[in-house]
């Protein structure tokens, strides 16, 4: 968490949700009494003496709608004594009785007006009588309310805002009945109670965002909900609705413009973008213009942007204003975030005062300030216990330290993801261990996790890379459990220091800890960075160098050193015992380093050190003289009991002479002079790795596999683990794989499938963990180094080829011989794994041609390593191994692989036949494929240039077809314009003449014609087709053969004429020509537009 964003996390608004007050100031219209006229009211001319108003709604008798709308005019111009007056007097009796004739529901608004009216004034009541009295009267009124009907939600609405400012947040449950009954309100009144109590199942953003929808909901809403997403962090939409708040509220009383702005400010300061500055001023100008400069939370927030801005003066002035002002703020419990309205503005004064303070260094204030604040009752800003805590982590008394550790408890405890406050109480902590280790005590426990744990995650947030103290107790902790940690801590922490004002002691330690890391080149360059002057003054740094020339191999310039160390400070032996170490491993001046090594054996801290190295005297000497192993025996026995350390010497210096005793006493000689004082020390000290690692020698040496694995992993495990431990660990898995392996044959005369797989298992932990040990080796090309990597190189094959990996381990191996080319026994071991892997790969992979030819090379690269194993093979021992190289033994080995690589060559003949053969048959089958591919291709083709061409036959036939229509339709068309031209034509003729009938027989003939020249036309066109056919049947009109005319034309007569005029040959003639249509209506709608004219 960022201390910014804490510290101006101010306290909310004092009113979630603003109260129900139109946009717009219209005027008020009361009607006259008995007259078609009006009196109009506006807000600016509302009398001053509510009762003048009074008088006039009395006279005349004005709804209880107007009542209201008076009121809520004196509440928007902010006089809500008279618009209380209004209502009270619209509550009376007389009023009732005047209008006795009005609804209930308008009685019931009044009334829940009234009471919600008395509740607003309680909340601005400085008296907590005056405030209780009002409360009171509230309940009353809803009592009364109650009384006419109890089932009004906005009633409901009202009560539950009443006990909500009085208190009562938990047990209000009247704005779910009002909400269960679809009231706006009754959403808004839950939204503002779940912010100040919130619960599981209820939202208060999709509480509001539902009252929005409504067309009755109040602008305020807005700035609640803007609130409510401020409270969720959705800092980016609370922005946009809290602009969308201020729009809403622009014609709204002042409070509810003062609540919007104040959500803004609160929504800019937390996201603290770039901007904010520039809004906060806007937010400021806008607020003071209306009032804000009386309210002590918007000083507060002058007080935040004047500090921000670093005018510490003027941002002080605001700070004790707001302190000023919060004192005389009403006392009593709003139902808001923190619990108390006066006791958070005032917490958040005191907060921004004391901040300020401290940044003024007027550091006795700023606590006194925070001190207070803290006092408070209610939830205070997380803050003030952070600045009070770090302000009391500088002191050096217990007490203050007690304070601090409390007050950064405390806000980890509000807020769990303050960065600063992990870090300030993790370097408490820290320092609290460092002290403990440097009188000795362990490392670890519990205070030791969290306080590493606390650095770590707020180094990791919030510019924690930054803090240099943070950085260098994190180093100071972990060097010993992770190093690497160590070393990054270190160099952040000079990198923001810079390299000019980074203390001497920061860089002795981080030389001395890459030291460790066997990285010693970089340690050297690291301590050069200290100054010659502050080198040779600080006895320790000088001692530091001196070890780092004497580990890089400059061992004239460490004696140098050492002897002016010995020079300037007499009583410094440590000094004394590294030059007497110099000596013993040139093998000269033995006389001076033993005086030297006595004479650091009177000092308690290098006595023990100065024991064990005399001994190593006393064995160095002891090749020329044997009598020297005695003494040096006699001195570790003697003085073994003194300290663990001289103890594992003792141990270590037994060791050395295993190997020489027969069996029997070796057994008893490991029991007591090795097992025994290891046993002993891992019961004194079981954290003890060098005992631990010790003890594991000692069982792995009497076959105990088990016992041996479990000393390892103590000793591998613990807080600074030894590398021969982890190495020893890989050693015994190994062990205990083949013994699984050993004890299977044993019982079955055969490995089971189960201890294979047991003993893989182990085998491929081995190599793991000698690959970890390959990676903590440095890069230098120092002998010791190189024998170290060589040696693992080696341990890590045998566990590969053991874990039948054959090729792995030949690649660890060909790597091993890199750098020992001249090793027999490497490149015997590298031509026997190669013969493994090519024999396994030859039998696995029998029918793949690559696999086989693989396998030939790696028989090739076998022979070749064993033929250069006798050619580098000689009689002394090899150093790396310490074994001697059978030449007659490798030479039958050469000759084998050399027959199993002839044997080869023929299955690799007899798969290349084979591959080809597979080969060739794969392209005939390939061509006969492709072959059968064109065809059907072709084949495609032609089918789809047939449909092609059906498909633009049918299309052209549809295209005649439509064309032979309009063709017909046509001529249809014109035939009947001339049939009609002809009925005029005849119509008038028959007038002209006296006929009654016009004469149509010469017509008839014509039509009969036409219609034979349309039957034979049809013919031709469409012979072979079922329409055509179907139409020359059905307009074949003399065909009198065709069972289905007769048919047809029989009906038609039956349904036509009567029964006595069947006989009439002229009726006949009629009936015949009547159902002709008939016949054509079935089959062509053309001829039965002709016949219908006809008719």
């Amino acid at each position: 968490m960022n201390e910014s964003v804490d510290e101006t996390a101010l306290h909310p608004p004092s009113k979630h949700v603003p109260s129900n007050s139109p946009a717009t100031s219209a005027p008020i219209y009361i009607r006259c009494r008995g007259a078609e006229e009006y009196v109009a009211i506006t807000s600016e001319a509302l009398p001053t003496n509510p009762y003048d108003v009074i008088q006039l709604l009395k006279v005349e008798t004005a709804s209880r709608s107007t009542w209201h709308a008076v009121a809520s005019a004196y509440f928007r111009s902010c006089d809500w004594s008279s618009g209380i007056t209004v209502l009270e007097q619209a509550a009376t009796d007389d009023v009732d009785n005047m209008l006795s004739g009005e609804d209930t529901i308008t009685r019931l608004d009044i009334l829940a007006a009234l009471g919600g009216a008395y509740v607003m004034q309680a909340e601005k009541s400085f008296s907590p009588e005056q405030r209780r009295e009002l409360l009171r009267k509230a309940g009353d009124v809803f009592a009364r309310a109650e009384n006419f009907d109890m089932d009004y939600p906005a009633v409901w609405t009202a009560r539950g805002w009443a006990e909500l400012h009085g208190g009562k947040i938990g047990t209000t449950t009247w704005f779910d009945h009002a909400m269960a009954n679809g009231l706006v309100l009754g959403a808004i009144g839950l939204a503002a109670l779940v912010l100040n109590k919130p619960a599981k199942d209820k939202d208060p953003v999709s509480l509001l965002t539902s009252a929005l929808r409504s067309n009755l909901c109040p602008p305020g809403v807005w700035t609640g909900l803007a609130y409510a997403l401020y409270r969720d962090n959705a800092l980016k939409h609370a922005r946009e609705v809290a602009k969308r708040a201020i729009a809403a509220v622009r014609d709204s009383p002042e409070e509810e413009r003062l609540e919007a702005l104040y959500v803004l400010a609160l929504v800019e300061i937390a996201d603290r973008a770039p901007s904010c500055p520039e809004v906060l001023a806007y937010i400021l100008s806008e607020a003071f213009q209306i009032g804000g400069d009386g309210d002590p939370r918007f000083l507060c927030i002058a007080a935040h942007f004047h500090f921000s801005g670093g005018y510490f003066e003027k941002g002080e002035v605001f700070a004790r204003r707001a302190v000023k002002l919060a004192d005389g703020l009403p006392g009593h419990s709003v139902g808001h975030l923190f619990g108390g309205f006066k006791s958070a503005v005032k917490a958040e004064a005191l907060f921004q005062h004391g901040r300020i303070l401290h940044h003024m260094h007027r550091i006795p204030d700023a606590i006194h300030a925070f001190e207070q604040a803290k006092k408070l009752e209610g939830r205070v800003n997380p803050g003030v216990f952070l600045r009070l805590g770090m302000l009391k982590l500088s002191s050096e008394s217990k007490e203050d330290e007690a304070v601090a550790q409390d007050c950064l408890e405390r806000v980890l405890k509000i807020d769990d993801r303050c960065a600063i406050a992990k870090r300030s109480l993790g370097v408490m902590l820290g320092r609290r261990i460092l002290v403990r280790l440097q009188r000795g005590k362990a490392r670890g426990g519990e205070i030791y996790e969290r306080a590493v744990t606390l650095l770590r995650k707020g180094i990791a947030t919030d510019g924690g890379e930054q803090d240099v103290s943070a950085l260098l107790v994190l180093a100071g902790l972990v060097e010993e459990y992770h190093p690497q940690e160590a070393v990054e801590s270190y160099r952040k922490a000079i990198e923001t220091l810079g390299k000019d004002d980074v203390d001497p002691e920061i860089w002795n330690n981080l030389s001395s800890l890459l030291a460790r890391l066997g990285r010693f080149e970089e340690a050297l360059e690291v301590s050069k960075n200290i100054d010659d002057s502050t080198a040779s003054e600080n006895r320790t740094i000088a001692y530091n160098r001196a070890r780092l020339k004497e580990l890089s191999g400059d061992t004239e310039g460490a004696v140098e050193i050492y002897k002016s160390i010995s020079k300037d400070d007499p009583h410094s032996k440590e000094a004394l015992v590294r030059l007497a170490v110099i000596s013993i491993s040139k093998s000269e001046g033995f006389e001076e380093a033993e005086q030297q090594l006595l004479e650091a054996m009177n000092d308690r801290y290098t006595r023990p050190t100065a024991i064990a190295h005399l001994s190593n005297l006393y064995l160095k000497q002891g090749e020329k003289d044997h009598t020297k192993y005695k003494k040096a025996q006699d001195l570790l026995e003697k003085h073994r009991s003194e300290c663990d350390y001289l103890a594992l010497s003792f141990a270590g210096f037994m060791h050395r002479f295993l190997n020489d005793l027969v069996p029997e006493r070796r057994s008893r000689f490991l029991t007591n002079y090795i097992g025994a004082p290891l046993v002993s020390l891992l019961k004194r000290n079981i954290r003890n790795a060098s005992a631990a690692n010790g003890a594991g020698v000692y069982f792995a040496e009497n076959k105990m596999f088990n016992e041996a694995r479990d000393a390892f992993q103590v000793a591998a495990s613990s807080l600074s683990p030894e590398q021969a431990a982890r190495v020893n660990l890989a050693h015994t898995h190994v062990m205990l794989g083949n013994h699984e392996i050993r004890e299977s044959i044993r019982q079955n005369g055969r490995p089971s499938a189960r201890a294979v797989t047991n003993a893989r298992t182990l085998y491929e932990q081995a190599n793991k963990l000698y690959c970890d040990a390959l990676e903590n080796i440095s890069d230098s090309n120092s002998p010791r180094e190189l024998r170290n990597r060589c040696e693992l190189l080696l341990y890590s094959s045998w566990a590969l080829f053991e874990a039948r990996q054959f090729r792995a381990s030949a690649d660890k191996l060909q790597q091993l011989a890199d750098l020992q080319p001249s090793s027999a026994v490497v490149r015997f071991n590298l031509g026997y794994a190669l013969l493994e892997a090519a024999a396994e790969r030859a039998t696995v992979y029998s029918t793949r041609l690559g696999e086989l030819e693989r396998a030939k090379t790696e028989f090739e690269q076998s022979r070749a390593a064993l033929q250069k194993a006798v050619m580098f093979a000689s009689p002394h021992r090899e150093p790396l191994t310490q074994t001697r190289l059978s030449v007659s033994s490798t030479q039958t080995l050469e000759r084998y692989v050399r027959q199993q690589a002839k044997k080869h060559d023929v299955n690799v003949r007899n798969a290349r036949i084979r591959a080809e053969d597979r080969e060739r048959e794969f392209k005939e089958k390939a061509a006969l494929v492709e072959q059968m591919k064109k065809k059907e291709e072709e084949r495609k083709r032609e089918e789809e240039a047939k449909q092609r061409q059906k498909q633009e036959e049918l299309v052209k036939a549809f295209n005649e077809s439509i064309a032979k229509q309009k063709r017909i339709m046509q001529e249809e068309e014109e035939q009947r314009r001339r049939e009609k031209e002809e009925e005029e034509a005849d119509q008038v003729s028959g007038e002209e003449n006296g006929e009654s009938k016009p004469k149509t027989k010469r017509r008839r003939r014509r039509k009969e014609k036409d219609r034979e020249e349309t039957k034979e036309d049809t013919k031709r066109r469409g012979s072979g087709k079922r329409k055509a056919k179907t139409l020359t049947k059905a307009t074949r009109s003399n065909d009198s053969s065709s069972e289905y005319s007769d048919i047809d034309v029989e009906r038609q007569g039956n349904n036509s004429a009567p029964d006595s005029d069947r006989g009439d040959g002229s009726n006949n003639d009629q009936k015949a020509e009547k159902a002709r249509p008939t016949k054509r209506r079935k089959v062509a709608s053309s001829d039965e537009e002709d016949d219908i004219t006809d008719n």
